[in-house]
C-alpha cells in the first residue's frame, strides 16, 4: 500500500498520458482482503486508484489464481472495472494454462493482454504449455512488445 501512496505522489507532478501505470490484485492487504473475488476487485481497484492518485490504470494484473472464487465471478468483476473505465487492460500472473483457457472461453468478458509468469533459466515450466497458450491467444508478457502496442 506505501509504494503505491509514495507513487501517486510523485506520478501526481507528471501528465497522466505521459506514462504507462499497472498494478496486482490478490495478496492480501489486511487480515480478511484477500482473493480475487468481485467484491475484492472492486474495493482493491478503487483503494489503488485513490493512493495512487489517478482515475484509471492502464495494466490491472491478477496476481495469482484464486481457487476460492468462481473463475466467472472473477472474470465479470474484472470486466466492469474496464467497462467502468478504471482500467484499460487486464492481465495475469502465475496462472495455470487450464485456467487461462477457460476464462478464455468465457463470453462476453474482457480479454487478458498481459502474463507476467516466474520464468527463468532455473525456471522454465511455461514453456510447456502457458506460453505457447499466450502466444496462440496473442497475450503478451507484460514487458512484451504487443501489450506496450495494445496501450
Amino acid at each position: 500500500m506505501r509504494p503505491e501512496t509514495l507513487l501517486g505522489e510523485v506520478l501526481d507532478e507528471h501528465e497522466r498520458s505521459s506514462y504507462v501505470l499497472a498494478t496486482k490484485v490478490f495478496f492480501p492487504m489486511s487480515d480478511t482482503d484477500r482473493g480475487l473475488s468481485a467484491a475484492q476487485i472492486h474495493k482493491q481497484i478503487d483503494a489503488s486508484l485513490e493512493r495512487l492518485r489517478t482515475d484509471y490504470v492502464d495494466l490491472y494484473q491478477c496476481h495469482r489464481y484464486d481457487s476460492a472464487t468462481p473463475l466467472e465471478e472473477t472474470m465479470s468483476a474484472l470486466t466492469e472495472v474496464v467497462q467502468a473505465g478504471k482500467a484499460r487492460h487486464i492481465g495475469f500472473s502465475e496462472w495455470p494454462a487450464e485456467k487461462i483457457e477457460a476464462s478464455l472461453a468465457l463470453e462476453g468478458m474482457a480479454r487478458w493482454v498481459s502474463s507476467q509468469p516466474q520464468y527463468s533459466m532455473l525456471w522454465r515450466a511455461p514453456e510447456a504449455e502457458v506460453i505457447p497458450l499466450c502466444e496462440r491467444e496473442q497475450i503478451s508478457r507484460s514487458s512484451g512488445h504487443r501489450w506496450h502496442r495494445a496501450c
